[in-house]
């Protein structure tokens, strides 16, 4: 009976290493996602109307605000996934928590984004997904060779 009981525990074990992987890599999808999806809503004309405050669907946003636009997603994952702001919340949050906090705060970015009603709004709300993403990035990684056994990491 124990026999059973260890081939048992070693298929839970594979369960829930698989189940790490799966929910890390969605999280790699999300990051591809948010990088992506934002140049055609650059081009939208309900974006240009409703939040660049542009009065005419032919005008463009100019290079340098489309570049900050898309960029400062990355400056707040840089920013977030940097080792002394990273280490604050493993150690004091905890994996689990830390995981936890960063999908509300990447949710948070998300409803800014979908909420925002000028270019400022869109750019923090930017802003905090980056954040998150920077977070969530160091974090899962962290958490995923942790709760793999020793012989799959």
């Amino acid at each position: 009976f124990h026999c059973c009981g260890s081939a048992l525990s070693a298929a839970m074990g594979h369960c829930v290493v698989i189940s790490a992987a799966l929910l890390s890599s969605l999280g790699a999808f999300l990051f591809g996602l948010d990088i992506g999806y934002i140049a055609p809503i650059l081009e939208c004309w309900s974006f240009k109307r409703d939040v660049a405050h542009l009065h005419d669907a032919s005008a463009k946003i100019s290079s340098l605000t489309a570049g900050f636009i898309v960029s400062i997603f990355s400056l707040g994952c840089i920013g977030a996934s940097f080792p002394l702001v990273s280490t604050y919340f493993l150690d004091s949050w905890g994996r689990k928590d830390s995981i936890m906090l960063g999908t509300l705060v990447f949710l948070l970015g998300c409803w800014l984004q979908a909420r925002a009603g000028s270019l400022l709004m869109m750019c923090l709300g930017r802003l905090v997904s980056g954040c998150a993403i920077g977070l969530l990035s160091t974090t899962v990684a962290l958490y995923q060779s942790e709760v793999a056994p020793a012989r799959m990491r």
